[in-house]
């Protein structure tokens, strides 16, 4: 992503606000799925998207670190899989 938009105030998005100071983290696919994630809980509180997304990074992900293709490559925020988006809620 070569052009980034604003950095979000604090608190806008607390989960992933750690984010935002990682130029790694930011030009990675991850961050995207945390900011639909962030959208999903305004559009659709009751979605498994997020629980769907986590199973499939955490379980289901092929082994691809010989093409350097893993969760660190995609910019994942360890922990990500015990946030609760709910708590978050504004």
């Amino acid at each position: 992503m070569d052009n980034q938009p604003k950095s979000p105030s604090k608190g806008d998005a607390p989960l992933f606000e750690a984010a935002w100071q990682h130029r790694h983290i930011q030009a990675r696919p991850f961050l995207l799925f945390c900011m639909i994630q962030h959208l999903m809980t305004v559009i659709n509180p009751q979605s498994s998207w997020w629980d769907r997304l986590t199973h499939h990074l955490m379980n289901e992900l092929p082994d691809l670190q010989g093409l350097g293709l893993d969760l660190n490559s995609m910019g994942v925020i360890q922990g990500f899989e015990h946030w609760d988006w709910q708590i978050h809620r504004q």
